[in-house]
């Protein structure tokens, strides 16, 4: 259908703009491919986060060992521990040392002070030291409490009691 005075082409409906049947059918893969790619980088992403949380509950699993299964320590007691404070009196900001004798050897002792706890060892002869940074708010009495390591009953193997200056 021509309309007269017009030129060739120009009276004609308007057509809807369609590319190629095999453009499209490209530009649908290409798409795919992209969508794909970014599904394996996903894919493989999460497969390493799932992997990482396996061997960290697994190791932890195996590093609880005994508290999770719900065994009790035997507790190594001498009966001839004891432990002092150095120096003594302490004061914030410094250094202060928990020595102790007469454990068991190579027995793992943890030591609470106020409310803070540090990890020793004992020697072959029974003997161990730790150190810490006296941290009290409030001058006063301290004690060192000294349990065996991983004894969920907290058996008190020795005290010793010293004083701290504190900021107040």
């Amino acid at each position: 259908m021509r309309l007269s005075g017009l030129g060739p082409g120009l009276a004609e409906p308007p057509r809807a703009i369609t590319a190629p049947r095999e453009a499209t059918a490209r530009r649908r893969v290409t798409w795919r491919e992209k969508r794909e790619e970014g599904m394996l980088l996903s894919s493989r992403l999460y497969r390493k986060l799932l992997v990482l949380v396996v061997a960290t509950l697994a190791i932890s699993a195996l590093a609880a060992g005994p508290a999770l299964a719900g065994k009790r320590v035997r507790v190594q007691q001498t009966g001839h521990e004891q432990c002092l404070v150095a120096p003594n009196p302490t004061t914030w900001g410094y250094q202060f040392w928990v020595v102790g004798s007469g454990f068991a050897p190579g027995l793992s002792v943890e030591i609470q002070v106020g409310g803070l706890g540090f990890f020793a060892t004992a020697d072959g002869n029974g003997s161990f030291s730790a150190w810490n940074w006296a941290n009290f708010i409030y001058s006063g009495t301290e004690t060192a409490y000294v349990y065996q390591m991983g004894d969920t009953r907290r058996t008190v193997l020795a005290t010793c009691s010293f004083w701290a200056n504190g900021l107040y």
